[in-house]
Order: C-alpha cells, then structure tokens, then sequence
C-alpha cells in the first residue's frame, strides 16, 4: 500500500496596499447613474457605481446602439425650420405623435442615434467568515493605472 503525499495547507496572499496616488476615494456609493465612474477603452466600456455588498456594471459595447437614422443629412433647410417646428408641435397638440416625430426626424444628423445598454452584470460579494459582524465585502477602491 502506498500512502498518498501529503499537501501543505495555502495560506490566503493579502492583497498589496493601495498607493494613494492612484486610487479614487469616495465617501459614498453612486445612487444614479450619472454618478457613477465610466471606465473602458473606447469600444467596450461600463460603470461602475462603488456598491456596498457587490457592484452593478452597466456595460455597453461601440456596435450595440439604434442605428443610423437613415439618411446622409438632415432634410431641412434653416428657412424652413420654424415652419416645421410649429406643425410638429400642432401635431402633437392633436394627440399625433407619430406625425411629430416624423417632422422632427428632419432636424437630426445621421448620429443621432443613441447607444443602448448591452448588458448589465450584477456581482454580489460575501464578507469572509472570520469578518466581524455586519461586515459586508472589502475596501471599495478604483485604481486607475490597473484599469489601463
């Protein structure tokens, strides 16, 4: 009988402390969108909001947008611009939205389109069970030059 060799027991590697030079502090989670952090590199990106218990990433990717808006320019000459504001507002006074967003639809650019969600990624994160009572994750921290 051969006896199976023995593996030594691995001790968790604590994590090197944050420089202060390249770390964000907050003193509070982001509590709407427009408050949270973008990061990414151009074509992928997401926010990151600094929750407590785990994070929600709202990410969004350079080909996941409305599309184009179906034409090289806009349809409308400065002259006629007030003329078509004024029956896109009768329209909508008459309760005729679609007729109002077809006249409006002159005044936009071939960008004018808007980028839509991709996905979203809810991460939950458990405290280690030797942390204190009402513990809840670890230090919330951005550090800009690991993002890079």
């Amino acid at each position: 009988m051969t006896a199976s060799p023995r593996v030594a027991p691995v001790s968790p590697i604590a994590p090197p402390a944050p420089d202060p030079s390249t770390v964000l502090w907050y003193r509070s989670e982001a509590t709407a969108f427009v408050e949270s952090l973008p990061v990414g590199n151009g074509l992928l990106g997401a926010t990151v909001r600094g929750l407590a218990g785990g994070e929600r990433l709202q990410v969004n990717e350079g080909s996941a947008w409305s599309g184009p808006a179906g034409r090289d320019a806009p349809d409308l000459s400065a002259a006629e611009g007030p003329q078509v504001l004024a029956r896109a507002r009768a329209a909508l006074d008459a309760g005729d939205v679609r007729t109002a967003e077809d006249l409006l639809r002159a005044f936009q650019s071939p960008h004018s389109q808007a980028y839509l969600p991709f996905v979203t990624v809810d991460v939950a994160v458990r405290a280690p069970d030797d942390a204190p009572p009402g513990a809840v994750g670890g230090l919330r921290t951005v550090r800009p030059s690991r993002l890079r």
